[in-house]
């Protein structure tokens, strides 16, 4: 797993896919869900969104929901918002309580400037009782 994830935030897609291929044809192990979702990362991290979502339809729908959020955010990194908007559906229909989805989506109307579209998505997640949790962090710095 770690090295999947090395090659993915590294960009060697052809190292990652390599490893993929060695782990099920020469060590006969089998992919988990995370390694599936790794594979859809690296690929959507390189911009190879079609052959991320050929990954993702290779996992049964119900494991498939970390490697989908993955895929959609990709999209929305290299401005495929038209697959990132269609994934995005999906990914609501398929895990409605995660609220860091519904602010994706938002998020990929919105660069559509597709307010209205965006606005409705906000205001499902709103309506669920769903909130984002804005991220900080802190530095300590020794004087």
């Amino acid at each position: 797993m770690s090295a999947l994830s090395s090659c993915s935030h590294a960009g060697l897609v052809d190292v990652g896919l390599n490893l993929f291929r060695m782990m099920k044809e020469e060590y006969g192990l089998l992919p988990s869900k995370e390694h599936y979702s790794c594979m859809v990362d690296l690929l959507g991290r390189a911009g190879q969104l079609d052959e991320a979502f050929d990954f993702l339809k290779c996992l049964p729908p119900a494991l498939s929901g970390s490697a989908l959020g993955a895929l959609v955010a990709a999209c929305r990194v290299h401005g495929n918002n038209e697959m990132g908007e269609a994934l995005g559906r999906w990914l609501l229909d398929f895990d409605p309580k995660n609220s860091s989805s519904y602010g994706l989506v938002s998020n990929i109307y919105a660069e559509s400037e597709k307010w209205n579209e965006a606005a409705h998505i906000r205001a499902s997640a709103k309506q669920r009782g769903l909130r984002t949790t804005t991220g900080s962090s802190m530095i300590e710095i020794d004087r």
